[in-house]
């Protein structure tokens, strides 16, 4: 059955498309965790341990399996500065993420965990003729993760710890790079050209994920603490092929080869969990930091000399996130949750550019969940407020027909519905 899950899980990934996040980092891959406001890494007590805290499956009963969908709904709308195109831009997006997980029982103290979900997503689209399109038209990335981790509980201490590596795979249906632009042929008299550029991963790139749980019985399990820290060092290199439409006057090639790399930040969670009413009763503070400076720029070659290398500066700044969450369960199958959760957007106004022009974040969230003895279902909802995103510098002032920067303010809205299934065994 968990290969069929996980089969199920790669064969929905390589259709989905992708969500906003503090720069393209996504949180939302376990209903139970969006109802909390994504703070549930000292309190997860499922198989979606695997995400928010792996060394938390050691304090599971016996093997479990978990599914997660969770439908996201974008809208971005573009208010012009004076003179910088349409008086207003909207972009609407849905997109689907699934994501799989498993812990099984080894023996008392040791679990073992697989996990497969998409961590870092975005995707903008705007229509053709809007007026930073030399800039950026369509926008997606998309990365998927293979996560196996083994978690040991120390007697005694009522301590556990994890370690576990991060797959990003290489699969021919998933495209973690895929960019449109226009092409200016203004200053010909010439009408626009476009390039579409989509690549594949070229190796297994491997990271590693840490963590620990500390559940001290000797507090009556009043207290929890969850610490995660993820990180991929290698960059990912990406070739694939850049298809052009351009008038036959310019002289440019129908296709030709293209790579870049990637950085994916590190990133550091931190939980502290509180039972107030006994077994009944819990708030959770969260915390996580993500390293986003180590994206700096993005630079795609082309291997045919006609083609100009392409570089795209993002000077990211390294950002934190606040979380909170409470759950309450007034009888054994039922748990009410809610939550907050602020995060920072990383990037910079300098290099603010209509690919990702989001601001800082706002979040709310409610869930319900409903378990018996062997099943459980969950259900969640999450609204993200974000704020206006001001766009006033010189990205795309050098373009060859002329200025077009599409300076203004950029306002987005997000919604989210995350649905879980779980089961132990």
């Amino acid at each position: 059955m968990l290969r069929t899950c996980v089969l199920a899980t790669l064969c929905l990934l390589s259709l989905t498309g992708a969500a906003r996040g503090s720069g393209f980092l996504l949180t939302d891959h376990d209903a139970a965790g969006t109802g909390r406001g994504f703070a549930r890494t000292a309190g997860v007590d499922d198989a979606a341990a695997q995400y928010w805290n792996p060394a938390a499956s050691s304090f599971l009963e016996g093997s479990q399996i978990k599914l997660d969908f969770h439908y996201i709904s974008t809208q971005l709308d573009y208010d012009p500065d004076p003179g910088e195109g349409f008086d207003a831009e909207q972009h609407q997006g849905h997109f689907f993420i699934p994501a799989t997980y498993a812990v099984f029982d080894i023996s008392e103290y040791v679990d073992a965990g697989l996990a497969v979900f998409n961590p870092f997503a975005l995707a903008t689209r705007y229509n053709r003729n809007w007026a930073g399109r030399y800039q950026s038209i369509d926008a997606e990335v998309s990365f998927l993760f293979v996560q196996p981790s083994i978690s040991v509980r120390i007697p005694g201490i009522d301590l556990a710890l994890s370690a576990g590596l991060q797959f990003n795979m290489n699969m021919d249906e998933i495209k973690p790079v895929r960019l449109t632009r226009a092409l200016d042929f203004r200053f010909l008299g010439l009408s626009d050209g476009f390039i579409e550029i989509e690549g594949d991963s070229q190796s297994i790139n491997v990271g590693y994920v840490l963590s620990a749980s500390w559940k001290p019985s000797y507090l009556g399990n009043r207290v929890a603490v969850g610490v995660t820290w993820r990180a991929t060092p290698d960059d990912h290199e990406i070739k694939g092929r850049a298809h052009i439409q351009a008038p036959a006057s310019v002289g440019l090639p129908a296709r030709a080869g293209a790579k870049t790399s990637v950085t994916l930040p590190p990133y550091l969670t931190v939980g502290v969990e509180f039972m107030l009413l006994e077994d009944e009763l819990w708030v959770e503070f969260g915390y996580r930091w993500v390293g986003w400076s180590t994206l700096e720029k993005l630079v795609i070659e082309f291997d045919d000399p006609r083609l100009a290398t392409s570089t795209s500066g993002f000077d990211y700044q390294d950002v934190n996130q606040f979380m909170f969450g409470v759950e309450w369960r007034p009888t054994d199958w039922l748990a009410l949750r809610c939550g907050y959760q602020f995060d920072e957007s990383p990037a910079s106004r300098e290099f603010l550019s209509p690919r990702l022009p989001e601001g800082d974040r706002h979040g709310v969230s409610v869930g319900v969940g409903f378990q018996t003895e062997r099943f459980s279902v969950e259900l969640a909802y999450m609204h993200l407020f974000f704020k206006t995103a001001t766009k006033r510098n010189l990205q795309g002032f050098n373009s060859p027909g002329g200025p077009a920067t599409a300076n203004g303010q950029y306002d987005a809205l997000v919604d989210v519905v995350g649905l879980s299934f779980g089961m132990k065994f």
